[in-house]
């Protein structure tokens, strides 16, 4: 109401996308995390669906995993930083796309832009990293997660 928008959106309580009805074309899911936002896309209910668009608050590299999977592509994608937070928005249409693992990582529309906000992201997830490796015993049993973010860390800096 307050931006005299009534008439062009439906908001619908449901558990997940179970409610909505076929003529829904284009579907928003924000402010929750990624592997959230994969269990509400029923893929059953995706038939009419030509657009989403997308925020999860974490683990958005499995979310474009998955929407590769269920065939969507990404079209658009901005990194937007509020209040110390920054937050990735996907927009998805049908289609086919294949993306490299840097590219399921950063996003391929993020990662073609690098802007400052992309800096500041990856320069604090780097420190973030070196902190976790820094606190993790090294033993047998951890060598696979310190390799994990030792590779991690090493991407981020080939792109930063």
């Amino acid at each position: 109401k307050l931006y005299n928008v009534s008439n062009k959106v439906t908001t619908i309580l449901s558990d997940g996308i179970n409610d909505i009805d076929d003529s829904i074309k284009q579907v928003a899911i924000c402010g929750m995390g990624g592997n959230n936002i994969i269990d509400i896309l029923d893929i059953s209910k995706l038939k009419n669906i030509e657009y989403f668009i997308l925020e999860p608050n974490n683990n958005a590299n499995l979310l474009r995993r998955y929407l590769s999977k269920i065939q969507f592509k990404i079209i658009e994608e901005y990194l937007v930083e509020e209040n110390d937070y920054i937050y990735e928005i996907i927009k998805a249409q049908k289609g086919i796309e294949k993306l490299n693992e840097k590219q399921m990582y950063f996003g391929p529309k993020i990662l073609a832009k690098k802007d400052e906000i992309f800096e500041r992201k990856y320069q604090k997830r780097k420190l973030f990293l070196l902190d976790v490796l820094k606190k993790i015993p090294n033993t047998d049993s951890n060598k696979n997660k310190i390799s994990s973010l030792l590779d991690e860390i090493k991407m981020i800096e080939e792109e930063l």
